[in-house]
């Protein structure tokens, strides 16, 4: 379950999720079947029709590089109820009834490539972590130097690491 009311989660897999009444989006295995409720199904098409927005990951080995192919149809206007095929409570839709609804395909890139560009952005953001815990530590004994010791020229100091606290954040975000 996902914790939101309007999104109902289906499947053993734990990648099909029905978003609302009449769009379901689909993150599954490339040219396999898409399935779901059949009982939502019906509700959606006596509302109209069920969109359908599939996306299919393709990898073809662990070192491979990802991609991720996307489909989107509707039923009954692009695939008649019909041609799909049933069995207890779930409808299921073959990849040969969808696979001329394509309409985009993004190469995400291997693991190892996505692990160094994951590492790229945690170093980068190391960086400015650290830049604002330092600020904020001679910010605490500017502070504390002015109000301990009396020392008015602690206080000046105090505002220009405030400001570049400040600056330091704005950036982060």
């Amino acid at each position: 379950m996902t914790g939101r009311p309007d999104i109902e989660q289906t499947g053993d897999q734990g990648g099909l999720a029905d978003v609302g009444k009449k769009l379901s989006a689909k993150l599954i295995k490339n040219k396999t079947p898409v399935d779901g409720s059949e009982s939502n199904l019906d509700d959606a098409i006596e509302a109209g029709g069920m969109d359908f927005l599939v996306a299919g990951k393709v990898q073809e080995s662990n070192s491979g590089p990802l991609e991720v192919v996307f489909y989107n149809f509707n039923v009954p206007r692009d695939i008649s109820r019909q041609r799909m095929s049933y069995r207890g409570g779930k409808f299921f839709i073959n990849y040969s009834l969808y696979k001329d609804h394509q309409f985009a395909t993004i190469n995400i890139g291997t693991r190892e490539q996505l692990r160094e560009i994951a590492q790229q952005y945690l170093d980068t953001l190391d960086d400015k972590i650290s830049i604002i815990y330092e600020s904020l530590g001679t910010l605490t004994n500017q502070l504390n130097d002015y109000f301990i010791k009396n020392d008015t020229s602690s206080a000046t100091a105090a505002k220009g690491t405030a400001e570049a606290l400040s600056t330091n954040i704005q950036k982060l975000a």
